[in-house]
């Protein structure tokens, strides 16, 4: 989000509004753009995020759920209209022109990843023109922007508040995901209950490109590995979810985690022992049917 509003051209005092700002990637872009002077307005629905927005900066928060017009309220408190549209949730990108109003030089800025086909802009050319508005889109952030971001969290102007599951509710907390019902970010906590894996691991599991595995066999190996750390915590920072599993359990989800347990170095003035690893799931009939394991690396 940083390169994002970096490009965007904002500067202090410029409205920016983001369209689903109250869930992961929209709440870190509400806060970046605080600590950079600009005002934010979150579109998005439900009390949850409503409080959260609001409470990392959003100076306005417009619910398109119970709001009759959206967009005429966002143009009412931005005195005309956002100067930036940053769009992290995929199906506002339909109704993202309209928030830039008559705000000349305005610009729609593309974050979020929608399926092919689908949630497209509607742009009209002499509107473009006669108020030189744009529409641009970032993919990615050079080690300057990952740095600045880093910085600003260090000066504790992003704050993570995630909602917090058990591992048993993996599955239902992916569906709340995609259904924008998380405010935030979700953190998955591991409750290390293994007799459960069964259900939600097939038989067969292929880890890492190994032989298959019973359920209850990579249970043993997880928890061989994770039983020996004191206090050990797993959070989902992201995650990216196949569209066809939303209707037939079968696709892919990618995640990366922070993971955490207590050092046992803490004679060497290292509480916690923190790192970070990227891993993709198959699921197959909503079950995990193959696990892919690919960066782990230490917080330092």
């Amino acid at each position: 989000m940083y390169a994002s509003l970096k490009e965007s051209g904002l500067g202090a005092g410029d409205w920016a509004v983001f369209p689903g700002g109250g869930g992961g990637t929209g709440i870190q872009g509400v806060q970046l753009a605080c600590a950079m002077g600009i005002r934010p307005v979150v579109v998005d629905t439900g009390e949850s995020r409503r409080s959260l927005s609001l409470s990392l900066g959003a100076e306005y928060f417009v619910d398109f759920m119970t709001e009759a017009d959206p967009v005429k309220k966002v143009l009412q408190v931005t005195n005309g209209g956002a100067h930036g549209v940053f769009v992290s949730a995929v199906q506002a990108y339909p109704a993202s022109l309209d928030y830039l109003g008559s705000r000349i030089g305005g610009v729609v800025m593309c974050v979020g990843l929608p399926p092919k086909g689908r949630y497209h802009i509607d742009a009209d050319p002499t509107q473009l023109c006669l108020k030189n508005q744009s529409i641009r889109g970032t993919l990615s952030s050079s080690r300057k922007d990952i740095a600045a971001t880093l910085d600003f969290a260090k000066r504790g102007k992003i704050h993570l508040e995630p909602v917090v599951v058990g591992v048993s509710k993996f599955n239902e907390a992916v569906q709340r995901l995609k259904k924008g019902q998380v405010a935030g970010y979700a953190a998955c906590m591991s409750e290390r209950r293994f007799s459960e894996l069964p259900e939600f691991v097939h038989d067969g599991v292929i880890y890492n490109a190994q032989p298959p595995m019973t359920s209850q066999d990579y249970g043993r190996m997880i928890d061989g590995i994770v039983g020996k750390l004191e206090n050990f915590r797993l959070d989902l920072e992201m995650l990216v979810v196949d569209d066809r599993c939303s209707t037939d359990l079968d696709g892919m989800v990618s995640a990366r985690f922070r993971l955490s347990y207590d050092s046992p170095n803490k004679k060497l003035g290292q509480d916690r022992v923190v790192f970070y690893e990227h891993v993709f799931f198959r699921f197959q009939g909503g079950k995990i049917a193959e696990i892919w394991p690919l960066i782990a690396w230490p917080e330092t």
